[in-house]
């Protein structure tokens, strides 16, 4: 896969953000995944992180917007929140998946500068933030209608639920156990994922489960997850 060393921008966040050291410290140093978005959801700024997130979707995703990468739902969803972060004069947070990573959303709108509205998302793995499994509860975030589950929109709902115990760590009887299946079936299912995954072992498909973040919520989230997804393009 190819790395891409410096961030992609047509924007100047100057004219947004006070002080240069302040950005350089949000999206270089705080390992957050970066962009700035114009007002019909159009990507004008991705830091280095951000790129390499958004990658096997587009090379460089500035100039394409959110619908045109994950479809119409999902980019009317993240609109909308870019819309009350701007009414509000608040940020508005979300737990969603993009590109087959849950992140934990954050969206600001920036002081207009020459008429432009710009709104700055950032976002964190939420497999960083510690255990969601009570996110529901929290009134400050609330798990997105609408994600995109990248390479793992070919899982079934019963292999996302495997991938998740993987992630946990546990074995295949205690998970044939919380899944009411027998441990050879649990073993068949394990070998489909590594199949759809491209993943040998069970070492392997931990850690796409842990980078995914499915390790980070509970059973309900992952069925919500697996019902809400954009579904690959034919």
């Amino acid at each position: 896969m190819e790395t891409r060393t410096q961030n992609s921008s047509k924007f100047d966040h100057g004219n947004h953000v006070n002080g240069d050291t302040a950005w350089a410290s949000l999206t270089q140093d705080a390992g957050a995944f970066v962009f700035a978005l114009d007002s019909k959801g159009e990507f004008v700024y991705a830091n280095r992180s951000g790129i390499g997130l958004l990658h096997d979707l587009a090379p460089d995703p500035v100039g394409r917007t959110l619908s045109a990468l994950f479809g119409r739902e999902f980019g009317d969803e993240r609109l909308a929140l870019m819309e009350r972060a701007r009414t509000t004069g608040q940020p508005a947070r979300i737990m969603g998946m993009m590109n087959g990573v849950l992140l934990s959303e954050a969206y600001r709108s920036l002081r207009p500068q020459n008429g432009v509205e710009v709104c700055l998302l950032t976002a964190h793995p939420a497999g960083l933030e510690g255990d969601f499994t009570d996110f529901h509860a929290n009134g400050d975030r609330y798990p997105a209608r609408t994600n995109h589950l990248g390479k793992l929109a070919v899982l079934t709902e019963r292999e996302l639920e495997l991938l998740h115990h993987i992630g946990m760590g546990r074995t295949s009887e205690e998970t044939a156990h919380l899944m009411h299946r027998s441990t050879r079936t649990v073993e068949w299912h394990r070998a489909s994922l590594g199949q759809k995954l491209n993943c040998d072992n069970r070492v392997q498909l931990a850690r796409v489960a842990v980078r995914a973040g499915l390790n980070a919520v509970d059973l309900p989230f992952i069925t919500a997850l697996h019902r809400s997804a954009v579904r690959p393009r034919p």
